[in-house]
């Protein structure tokens, strides 16, 4: 705080102005833009560049709301070596929950999967810790669940399980491995009903468990109903993941989390606005979510607008298609109409053709029979002028 005091109060020293300006540009660009230099003669632009410092200044001084889903937050309360008792807290309060048996103590291991051969695909965690009996815990928190998210559960469950086996060792020697995710919202179309924690193991299509190992348990906040008494020891973690913001601001903790572990908690979140360099980080964390939600919506806009578009030329289409075929049914009525007319013309003529022949057969049988022409017209009906 007295380094950013100096800085917008003393902003005439050239060179404390220079080499802050460029500090800051490099860490928070969304923060502090690129201001003009000393050497600018514009003594506006200076004048603009000490408000804006003052006015950067108070923002970096007020409170910050910290939510212990954002990963940077989540990995300081439960992936350090000072808050391991609330790591362990916090999972065996999940064991309980699950009826699996409780862990003594927990020892941090490196949260990455390493890749054994170029072609794996190498994945990281939040947090991951080993107890002493030798399972293996992990604990990833997803804020967005959209994606394969239920692929990637099982995938790192899997690569996790895999890797506690060295080579050379029997399958006996796996060691048990619980996958802990802990999702704000729910799983997208997922067929189960509804609840805020929910088990996975490998089992038959009657419920018979295969093996106990491996186990996933998903924590989804979203189902999770807020009531006046807690069940068990994991809905207090539900209730302080739910209301982490409000607790980071308050001065005294709910009657549900006075306890030292949520005590503890809560300071580590506070301290992260004591801290300059977490507070940025926080800040840049949640404008990257906040950017990322935007590009969604622009996404999720501009699909909906092809969707769209791609309706309306499909309608367009549909209303061609059925202005061709009622054409083409117009054209077969006409061709078939021209057809049948001409048809009922050659039938005319026909009979036409087949009456004048019998006429003339009878005039010239008329004629051979002695009778004058004009006699055998006027016997015929026909006139004498006509002929045949």
């Amino acid at each position: 705080r007295t380094f950013l005091a100096v800085y917008s109060r003393k902003w005439k020293c050239s060179p404390l102005y220079d080499a802050l300006g460029r500090h800051l540009q490099a860490l928070t660009p969304h923060r502090f833009p690129l201001f003009p230099p000393i050497s600018s003669p514009h003594h506006k632009r200076r004048s603009h560049f000490a408000r804006t410092m003052r006015m950067n200044e108070t923002l970096l001084l007020l409170p910050l709301a910290i939510d212990p889903l954002i990963d940077m937050v989540f990995k300081l309360l439960f992936g350090t070596e000072s808050n391991k008792d609330i790591l362990l807290a916090f999972l065996n309060a999940v064991l309980a929950h699950l009826g699996i048996p409780l862990a003594v103590s927990v020892e941090l291991v490196p949260p990455r999967n390493l890749r054994r051969s170029k072609e794996d695909k190498e994945t990281e965690v939040d947090v991951r810790a080993r107890d002493a009996n030798g399972r293996v815990f992990q604990i990833e928190v997803q804020l967005d669940p959209g994606g394969p998210l239920v692929q990637r559960m099982i995938y790192g469950t899997g690569l996790l399980y895999a890797s506690t086996l060295s080579k050379g060792e029997p399958y006996s020697e796996l060691k048990p491995v619980v996958s802990i995710w802990v999702l704000r919202d729910r799983i997208p179309h997922n067929p189960a009903p509804p609840r805020p924690v929910s088990e996975y193991r490998v089992r038959d299509a009657d419920g018979n468990v295969l093996h106990e190992y491996p186990v996933i348990a998903v924590i989804e906040l979203q189902n999770w109903i807020e009531s006046a008494i807690f069940k068990d020891e994991l809905e207090r973690w539900l209730y302080f993941f739910a209301h982490g913001e409000e607790l980071s601001l308050a001065d005294d903790l709910p009657p549900q989390l006075q306890s030292e572990v949520f005590m503890k908690a809560v300071k580590e979140m506070k301290r992260i606005n004591d801290t300059l360099e977490q507070r940025l980080d926080y800040n840049s964390r949640m404008d990257k979510i906040r950017w990322k939600k935007d590009l969604e919506l622009i996404a999720e806009a501009k699909r909906k607008e092809e969707e769209d578009r791609r309706r309306q030329d499909e309608a367009q289409r549909q209303q061609d298609e059925a202005q061709r075929r009622q054409d083409e049914v117009y054209r077969h009525e006409t061709e078939t109409m021209r057809h049948e007319n001409e048809r009922l013309q050659q039938d005319v003529e026909q009979r036409e053709a087949g009456l004048k022949a019998k006429l003339e057969a009878a005039f010239k049988a008329l004629v051979e029979s002695g009778q004058s022409p004009e006699v055998a017209a006027k016997l015929l009906g026909i006139d004498p002028k006509d002929g045949f």
